[in-house]
């Protein structure tokens, strides 16, 4: 496999079609070329490769020499990847904003109010969400942590659970908005983490997130399990005993 080639291999993040692909992979060799150059070495029909070649001019892959006939240079790959990821951090600010544009709006309290007046405060299943696998416990449990407001703790037997991106992410996010997170772990967590993160290794055989003091995740089965289960709860008194839990935990580890 050449150079160019191992730059394709986790193409699928780009959002080409094979079309756009072959195209484009081809002209980065060409260096320039016409569409029915294009055509000819991809096997893709002629009357295709000028819609083909418009769209990746639109999406930013390549641009046009003009002249007669027209000709298509390809930006560089790492070009390209830059000015994606710029087009997600703008996309992703956006919709931030327009999140946060719907706090205050009197369309989000009314949807507060009716969900408040239809809960039953002492209905298990108001409460409690199951995971019901592995990879929904994870995701079940990334989301919870991202989306923490005050503190996070969290006990741990298995740190291998946050040496994931999700968590690592989710990390890095609550870092930016000045959230702490404190983790009791049974052995070291092989991540890079952010300052926000206070490590301390003590010997535990729990595995519970806490967030703001008022949501708990735990794992019901052991998280090395193929099917590993895990439940999301909102309950006031098991989290506050699971606080003192912590506390307790926490400040025997650290004196």
């Amino acid at each position: 496999m050449d150079e160019l080639e191992e730059t394709f291999e986790d193409i699928d993040e780009l959002d080409l079609n094979s079309y756009e692909l072959k195209i484009w992979k081809t002209l980065l060799r060409n260096g320039i070329s016409t569409a029915g150059e294009l055509s000819e070495q991809t096997d893709v029909p002629r009357s295709r490769s000028y819609d083909v070649l418009e769209s990746l001019e639109k999406k930013g892959f390549v641009v046009q020499q003009i002249g007669k006939p027209i000709r298509y240079i390809a930006i560089p790959p790492e070009e390209v990847l830059r000015r994606i990821k710029g087009q997600v951090r703008e996309e992703a600010h956006d919709r931030v904003d327009r999140h946060d544009n719907l706090k205050g709006s009197s369309s989000l309290s009314e949807r507060q109010e009716l969900y408040e007046a239809d809960m039953d405060p002492d209905g298990p299943d108001d409460i409690i969400d199951h995971s019901s696998s592995h990879q929904a416990a994870k995701k079940n449990l990334a989301s919870l942590i991202r989306n923490a407001d005050q503190t996070v703790r969290i006990v741990t037997h298995h740190p291998e659970i946050y040496e994931d991106t999700s968590f690592t992410n989710a990390f890095n996010s609550l870092n930016h908005r000045e959230i702490t997170v404190h983790i009791l772990t049974s052995a070291p967590i092989d991540a890079d983490l952010p300052d926000n993160v206070t490590i301390t290794q003590h010997e535990v055989k729990a595995e519970f997130a806490l967030v703001d003091e008022a949501n708990a995740f735990i794992y019901i089965t052991s998280p090395d399990q193929a099917e590993a289960k895990g439940m999301t709860l909102s309950a006031p008194f098991f989290t506050s005993s699971l606080l003192a839990l912590f506390e307790d935990a926490w400040a025997a580890a650290t004196k």
